[in-house]
């Protein structure tokens, strides 16, 4: 139904008269429930124009039209792989050329530059539908099919998505390719199936409005993520809303598929990140103690002075003991007792001393910034959480994912419990010696797990499956080989696990 201007009133008298707004121009977009609208600040090319509470996108630009230099985006990112489906809506209401337009979805990654082509290589970056032939598009590896323009469907009409599952569906003017509430494949008359294999990760709506082309005019896309059923007064609201109640579309949701909104997205495990990480910087004294407030008791916390870029990245730890230091920019020193300049954690931060002769913490007219994390406050033993081949104690944070273990090393392949629920992606070791630090990374690689990459005073990325035993980490433990740089036997280690 359409939204009733001035219905509201403060209660106390104190209301507002409202002038030339029109019952289409209010949405039910509020604080505690937000749609997505187009990112003003996210489009490719310069002669893209928003209006309607940036929902109504037009372009009129002939610049690099064909590498998507007229392309807008979504301010709101879906994961593929979510088994929750979603829908959201496009009219096309001038179409300058009927051919020129594709909507869809792009890499969250991949909203700078060219919108569908090679910037990172032959990875898929974007899938999208050209209603005038019918036609899907996978860029950049498929960009052969071209759309019959003198097709007449397209212009002023209404196109649905559906998103489930890593699978994409399309309808127009009502009509699905496919049915997405039966999870049934469907294919366009050209290029690839409608029902395709969207890569893991985080997309974004997003479409391509090739205006000014030649001779034949602007383009004009509007958008409903739910909250705009009329399409800007286009059209008359179908009235439709999801299973909980949310959204205003021209066409039925279809079963198992939300509105993109707030109000559907799941409730975070975590929802003041600030409790478990915080960034901190402070000016040195040189003269005086000084207690760093972070917010919480921190069990990891990384210095570095910004003043003088030469001096040491400096990593300590709850589980060591707050004096103890590592550094990362070397693999020649050893662990050192820094407990003159450094500590103790607090219950609200950290504190740094008076020494005037070191410039690492605290000297005056130098800047300091510092990483914190919140593992567990308190110390996990052997029989506190699973363990793997090679015992080791643990501080833990699972519900933030991160932790720090402590072990000692055999010689032989093995493996360390972690103490979190699922595998951790970046492992960063650390002997108790002098030596690298190695750093495990899902992405290093196809196998990671086959790669050495050097936290310090060696050579990138090596391919050495001696360190992680060319094994990924479980969600219990991670794998160490016979490298005596990780695993020395006899040596202890430190292991900060994300």
């Amino acid at each position: 139904m359409p939204f009733v201007v001035g219905i509201d009133s403060s209660g106390n008298n104190n209301n507002f008269s409202s002038s030339s707004l029109e019952s289409t121009d209010v949405m039910p977009d509020t604080p505690t429930n937000n749609f997505p609208t187009i990112n003003t600040a996210g489009g490719i090319g310069g002669n893209n124009t928003y209006s309607q509470g940036s929902l109504r996108f037009t372009n009129d630009s002939t610049s690099n039209y064909d590498t998507g230099a007229c392309s807008a985006f979504g301010t709101m990112a879906i994961d593929t792989s979510d088994s929750t489906g979603w829908y959201w809506e496009f009219l096309m209401e001038d179409l300058g050329r009927e051919d020129l337009q594709w909507n869809g979805i792009i890499k969250a990654s991949a909203t700078t530059g060219d919108a569908y082509g090679s910037q990172d290589g032959n990875i898929v970056r974007s899938f999208s539908w050209n209603g005038a032939g019918k036609i899907m598009m996978q860029q950049p590896q498929d960009t052969t099919n071209s759309a019959d323009s003198t097709n007449p469907d397209t212009d002023g009409a209404h196109i649905g998505f559906a998103l489930k599952n890593n699978k994409m569906w399309v309808r127009m003017n009502g009509t699905w390719y496919g049915n997405p509430a039966a999870n049934t494949p469907s294919a366009p008359e050209v290029g690839i199936p409608l029902h395709i294999n969207i890569p893991d990760g985080h997309w974004l709506p997003f479409f391509l409005a090739y205006g000014g082309y030649s001779s034949f005019g602007d383009c004009t896309i509007v958008a409903n993520f739910g909250q705009n059923g009329t399409f800007s007064g286009n059209t008359t609201a179908g009235g439709y809303s999801d299973a909980n109640g949310y959204g205003d579309f021209k066409y039925s949701v279809p079963s198992g598929f939300l509105a993109l909104c707030s109000k559907n997205l799941p409730i975070p495990t975590i929802k003041l990140p600030g409790d478990n990480f915080q960034t901190v910087r402070w000016a040195g004294s040189g003269s005086t103690d000084q207690d760093i407030t972070v917010g919480f008791q921190p069990d990891l916390t990384w210095v570095k002075n910004r003043t003088s870029g030469t001096k040491e990245w400096n990593i300590h730890d709850a589980v060591r003991g707050a004096g103890q230091w590592f550094t990362t920019h070397t693999s020649s020193l050893n662990e050192a007792d820094y407990s003159d300049y450094f500590g103790p954690f607090q219950s609200n931060g950290f504190r740094v001393a008076d020494v005037l002769s070191d410039t690492l913490y605290n000297a005056s007219s130098n800047n300091y910034c510092s990483w914190n994390w919140k593992a567990g406050n308190a110390i996990s033993g052997t029989g506190d959480f699973t363990q793997g081949t090679i015992a080791s104690t643990c501080s833990r944070n699972v519900a933030a994912g991160f932790s720090i273990a402590k072990f000692t090393g055999t010689g032989s392949n093995g493996t360390v419990g972690h103490g979190l629920d699922a595998a951790p992606e970046f492992i960063q070791v650390r002997q108790r010696a002098a030596h690298n630090w190695f750093v495990y990374n899902h992405k290093t690689a196809a196998s990671p797990e086959d790669y050495i990459m050097y936290g310090s005073g060696g050579s990138g990325i090596t391919d050495d499956a001696t360190a992680w035993n060319d094994t990924a980490p479980t969600s219990s433990v991670f794998s160490v080989g016979t490298n005596d740089g990780i695993n020395a036997n006899g040596t202890e280690a430190m292991a900060y696990c994300w």
